[in-house]
């Protein structure tokens, strides 16, 4: 499960960054077919992060280690986005 948290949180932080005007114009000049307003990625980008988080408490067995889990996948996530789109 802790794959499956991690690629949504990848898929969320992703939309984050892209609500961004700055990296929202690298999107649109990538792919000028992207009909998406920034504010429909803000949003998505944080009920991923809260299904990402809601997914990490229901299958573990201990809330602590669930937490540490989800927060370590979580920086992971933020590191592969900040890599992705510093190059």
């Amino acid at each position: 499960m802790t794959t499956i948290v991690a690629l949504i949180q990848l898929f969320a932080f992703s939309c984050l960054a892209f609500s961004m005007q700055k990296h929202h114009k690298v999107l649109k000049n990538n792919y000028p077919s992207i009909a998406v307003k920034p504010r429909g990625l803000v949003i998505l980008g944080w009920l991923g992060l809260v299904l990402s988080l809601w997914v990490s408490m229901v299958t573990s067995e201990v809330l602590s280690i669930a937490l540490v889990w989800w927060f370590c996948t979580l920086s992971l996530a933020v590191f592969a986005v900040a890599l992705y789109l510093a190059t």
